[in-house]
């Protein structure tokens, strides 16, 4: 049997795969109601410990010298090969000690022989990279290794920058952006950070301080000399390349996300090609949302215990508690959440992407994840007021016209309270893009059906 590893031509032979739950048959992600009560759904009032503990039962080889040796051993939906709606990087963090620096080698393998860099000095590098980050509930290194995979699929055959990922700077950077773009983060948002005036905020300024703080480690971390892959490349190279990773990493700075969504497409060769690097950075950042539903709602399991964390220390400080941040909220505010927030601001960054990078079918998959996390959602939330067939009907009641600003005015104060500068006229244009862009007419009727039983399936 053949596995092809990378894009390029370059083919190992696959060893015998390792026992494991992947049903490699399967191409679809099933959205029916049998699959709401296949697993829990419900987040704990509190859980010491969202990163699974890692297990031996899944005999992993022992870690070679080389981490780029695990691709042959692991789990075929932990390898950097699988499929955006397979990869399972909670599963991953089970079957290696060193999760992201394994996954960051294989990425990068191509790419630095290309370039003829020092191999092992990039495997420091990620090695120093993996022992940096906080063990936060969901900016941690399991984050990192999941966007790592998504911008990694987006550089080969089928994905969105394959063709700008010919040039081995921009692939290099790009690979690197994903790597370091979350580098000892904090824990807490921007908003919070300025409006504590965190220790962050007094060192690096209001503007994106978090995003800045994580570029200070990635230049701290390749000073070293045991880490400095890049010491043989040109110095014009290494200009080209820090600089780019620069501008894409700014990227992720969440109060710029509407931006994407609403401003052209420069025309300018070289701030275009910024333009598309920090595009795909930022679909990459988004990745959870697109991966089969029970690995997205375990990630949201993740962000939501860090928000509560922030929200908990918002009350200790007496400060308004940012929505979506209150560990008191029902499960089924969740859920209703979930849906404004992947219609209003997931889905259309992706519609843009599509467009912008000439309708690429590896965001068209993505769309299609999305679409399929937006219907498990809808399905596990309770909702009050409005079906969406009433909410269809060109003649609307005042009461009824009223319900919709409501539904909107969360998602509105959310994104304010994030940092995200958005206006009403963008909620409106947006809150209802799933039902009218992408579902079906039989997805929407089971998706429209009145709930019989709570989001557990149980009494």
């Amino acid at each position: 049997m053949r596995w092809v590893c990378f894009g390029g031509s370059e083919q190992v032979r696959s060893p015998i795969i390792v026992s494991s739950s992947y049903d490699s048959k399967s191409n679809t992600v099933e959205t029916s109601s049998k699959l709401v009560n296949s697993f829990s759904v419900g987040l704990p009032s509190y859980r010491s410990d969202f990163v699974p503990a890692r297990r031996d039962n899944l005999h992993v080889t022992p870690e070679p010298t080389d981490l780029f040796r695990l691709q042959y051993s692991l789990p075929v939906n932990c390898r950097l090969a699988a499929s955006i709606n397979k990869f399972d990087a909670l599963q991953l963090y089970k079957a290696t000690t060193h999760p992201l620096a394994a996954t960051a080698v294989a990425a990068f393998r191509n790419v630095g022989l290309q370039l003829k860099l020092d191999l092992t000095k990039f495997q420091n590098f990620s090695l120093a990279v993996e022992a940096t980050m906080k063990p936060n509930s969901y900016h941690n290194s399991l984050h990192v290794v999941d966007v790592l995979h998504l911008m990694y699929l987006q550089t080969i055959s089928r994905g969105p920058i394959e063709a700008m990922c010919c040039d081995p700077i921009v692939k290099l950077a790009v690979i690197l952006s994903a790597l370091v773009h979350d580098l000892a983060h904090p824990g807490y948002n921007n908003a919070f950070l300025i409006a504590t005036n965190h220790d962050i905020v007094k060192q690096y300024g209001k503007v994106a301080p978090a995003e800045s703080m994580h570029l200070a480690e990635f230049k701290r971390l390749i000073s070293e000399p045991n880490n400095n892959f890049v010491e043989e490349l040109s110095q014009s190279d290494r200009e080209r390349l820090f600089h780019y990773v620069e501008q894409t990493v700014l990227a992720t700075d969440m109060s710029k996300h509407m931006d994407y969504i609403r401003e052209p497409v420069p025309l300018d060769p070289e701030q275009r090609l910024l333009f598309t690097l920090a595009f795909a950075m930022k679909v990459s950042d988004m990745s959870h949302n697109l991966r089969s539903f029970p690995v997205h709602n375990k990630f949201v399991d993740m962000l939501k215990e860090e928000f509560y964390q922030q929200g908990d220390r918002e009350r200790q400080l007496e400060l308004q508690i940012t929505l979506g941040m209150d560990r008191d909220e029902a499960y089924a505010d969740i859920g209703e959440f979930q849906v404004r927030f992947l219609s209003a601001f997931i889905s259309p960054l992706l519609e843009r992407w599509y467009s912008h990078s000439g309708q690429s079918p590896l965001v068209k998959e993505m769309q299609r994840c999305l679409l399929e996390n937006i219907s498990m959602w809808s399905m596990l939330s309770i909702r009050e007021g409005l079906s969406e067939r009433e909410d269809d009907c060109a003649e609307l009641s005042t009461s009824q016209r009223v319900a919709r600003k409501l539904m909107r005015r969360p998602t509105q104060a959310f994104a304010n309270g994030y940092g995200m500068h958005t206006q009403r006229h963008d909620i409106s244009r947006a809150i209802d893009v799933f039902k009218r862009s992408y579902a079906s007419h039989s997805l929407r009727k089971s998706i429209d059906r009145s709930r019989l039983t709570v989001p557990h399936g149980a009494v």
